[in-house]
């Protein structure tokens, strides 16, 4: 048996919610360094250290990030949760703005399974990698 584990990602990207985003990738765009001590600022206030170094270590691709939004509004997560065979797990944190649709997520899913996990943002495997580490553990040991 295969399944899916879906992080961080219960957000259908269309409407008001991508463009705003999609505006804000934008304004950031045009700061100097493309907004790049902003990012670097607000990961290190959300994240605990390590996962702060972690985020921040490959270098970031700012520049990108209008194009990376407007090539989601071509997803379907919906339709493609519902089409998939498999377990789906979705795991995101609490405070994640992108679990906007996940109890829609979560009901196209022939068997689907949601996961919050508290005190962890966005980024849920570096805000708490602990957590999701034992959850994927979890999740690992329910397979055949």
């Amino acid at each position: 048996m295969i399944g899916l584990v879906a992080a961080a990602c219960s957000f259908i990207p269309a409407g008001p919610g991508l463009e705003i985003y999609r505006w804000l990738a934008r304004v950031i765009r045009r700061l100097p360094h493309q907004g790049l001590w902003m990012h670097t600022t607000l990961v290190r206030l959300l994240l605990p250290r390590e996962g702060a170094l972690e985020a921040l270590a490959g270098g970031v691709p700012l520049g990108v990030m209008d194009a990376g939004l407007s090539a989601t509004a071509t997803l379907q997560p919906v339709r493609s949760l519902a089409e998939y065979p498999g377990p789906v797990w979705l795991v995101n944190g609490a405070f994640d703005q992108f679990r906007l649709h996940e109890k829609r997520f979560l009901a196209a899913c022939p068997n689907g399974y949601l996961i919050v996990v508290p005190r962890a943002s966005h980024l849920v495997s570096l805000a708490q990698p602990d957590r999701f580490a034992a959850i994927l553990g979890r999740i690992l040991a329910g397979l055949p």
